[in-house]
């Protein structure tokens, strides 16, 4: 799989300039509980590769995929293949949104705590850049949903 070789080429590249970096996995195409739709043993494939890097690299791994799963399992009753946590099948709503959101925090969390205990004498400027980042990504996802 050539997804999995780029992923862990370019977390190689972030250890070598010394950038923390976390892998956040795929989630779903299709929202139907069974996870047997036609890209699902594909995404499940690439989730696995992305754990497997993880683990490898030494990365935090942020399962977003199992976090969909476990949501669909318990909430969608109806088997339906879109509209819990997307739209469409593949775009968030504000429930998968929020997920995700959280997902990417917990991933964020950890490269920040792992970068204060590595720059102890660098940590505010770590925190300060992250905030940043976020504060951008945050404009970002307003003005596009909004405007």
């Amino acid at each position: 799989m050539a997804l999995d070789i780029l992923a862990e080429e370019i977390v190689g590249i972030a250890q070598e300039l010394d950038i923390p970096i976390y892998i956040a996995s795929v989630t779903v195409i299709g929202e139907t509980p069974s996870f047997d739709g036609e890209y699902d043993a594909l995404l499940d494939e690439y989730e696995d590769a992305q754990a497997k890097i993880a683990d490898l690299k030494r990365v935090p791994f942020v399962d977003l995929r199992q976090d969909y799963k476990e949501y669909e399992w318990a909430y969608n009753c109806l088997n339906a293949y879109e509209g819990l946590l997307t739209y469409d099948g593949v775009h968030p709503t504000d429930d998968g949104g929020v997920m995700l959101g959280n997902g990417h925090a917990l991933g964020i969390q950890t490269v920040i705590a792992s970068a204060v205990e590595k720059y102890q004498d660098k940590a505010m400027q770590v925190v300060l850049l992250v905030l940043a980042h976020f504060c951008f990504c945050f404009f970002q996802v307003c003005i596009l949903r909004y405007y």
